[in-house]
C-alpha cells in the first residue's frame, strides 16, 4: 500500500506526478537512490532578497524555500534528503545578460511573432557551462545529496537547470521551463548587483516560454519574475510512502 505516492526509481525525467495533491517533476536520478524533482507550478510572487543582498544563503527566497519544506506533509518531509548547508556566491565575473553572450548561448529557435526581437529574434535555451565567461564556481554549483548537510528545499542554480535541460532530460525543451499559469520563475545564481537569472514565461509578450534571461527585473522586485519554485532531493525509502500521516 503505497496511498497514492510514486515509486521514484521507476520515473522518467519529465515526468510529473502528485504527491499528496501537489504536482511535481522528476528531474534527475542522483544515485544512490536519490532523486531530484522539483514543484511543477511557482509559489507566490515575491522578493528574490532586498538591494544589496550577495547572497542566496539566508535571502527572501532562501527563506521561502525553508518554509515550503517545513510545510510538507510528514510522510514527504521523512524523505528530504540533506545538501549543500550553503550555497556558492562567487559569480563576480560570470555571464551578466545574454546582449554579448552569442559564443555561450545556444539558440533555442526563432520567435512565433516579429514582435519578439531580442538579440535579432532569437531566443535562448541554454548556457555553454563550459564558456570561457563561465566561473569555476559557477559551473559547479551543482546540487547533491550531502551527508551531514541541511533538509530544505531550494530553488535550481543556473548549473543545475543546464544539468537537467535538454532531450530525453526533466526539462527536454525550451517550453516544458514555461511556468505554469505563465509566471517566470527565479533561479538561484545572481547574474549581476541585484539582479538574479531567471526562466522567463510566455506571458511576457516579448519572450516564449523557458527563454533564459540575465537582465531584468531586480531582486527586490514584487512581481510574477521574482516567484519560486522549489525543488528536492528525495529518496524513497524505510516505507515512509507507506504512512498515512
Amino acid at each position: 500500500v503505497r496511498n497514492g505516492l510514486p515509486i521514484l526509481g521507476e520515473m522518467e525525467p519529465g515526468q510529473t506526478f502528485s504527491m499528496r495533491g501537489t504536482q511535481y517533476r522528476y528531474l534527475e536520478n542522483k544515485g544512490d537512490g536519490n532523486h531530484l524533482v522539483i514543484h511543477d507550478a511557482s509559489l507566490s510572487a515575491g522578493q528574490w532578497g532586498t538591494v544589496g543582498t550577495t547572497s542566496y544563503n539566508g535571502s527572501v527566497i532562501d527563506g521561502r524555500m525553508r518554509d515550503f519544506h517545513d510545510a510538507l506533509p510528514s510522510v514527504i518531509r521523512r524523505q528530504v534528503q540533506p545538501v549543500q548547508a550553503t550555497f556558492p556566491d562567487d559569480f563576480a565575473n560570470a555571464p551578466t545578460g545574454w546582449w554579448n553572450l552569442d559564443a555561450a548561448l545556444d539558440f533555442g529557435g526563432t520567435p512565433n511573432n516579429p514582435i519578439d526581437l531580442w538579440e535579432g529574434g532569437h531566443v535562448f535555451w541554454k548556457l555553454d557551462m563550459n564558456h570561457p565567461s563561465v566561473t569555476e564556481a559557477m559551473r559547479n554549483d551543482i546540487t547533491a545529496y550531502t551527508p551531514g548537510g541541511e533538509k530544505k528545499a531550494f530553488a535550481l542554480s543556473l548549473a543545475d537547470l543546464m544539468s537537467v535541460s535538454g532531450p530525453n532530460l526533466g526539462f527536454p525543451d525550451m517550453l516544458s521551463r514555461n511556468g505554469v499559469n505563465n509566471l517566470s520563475w527565479a533561479l538561484r545564481t545572481r547574474a549581476r548587483d541585484n539582479v538574479a537569472w531567471l526562466v522567463i514565461a510566455m506571458g511576457d509578450i516579448r519572450a516564449r516560454g523557458g527563454l533564459l534571461a540575465s537582465n531584468l527585473h531586480p531582486i527586490n522586485a514584487y512581481d510574477v519574475f521574482n516567484v519560486p519554485r522549489p525543488a528536492l532531493i528525495l529518496r524513497d525509502q524505510d516505507g515512509a510512502w507507506t504512512s498515512s500521516f
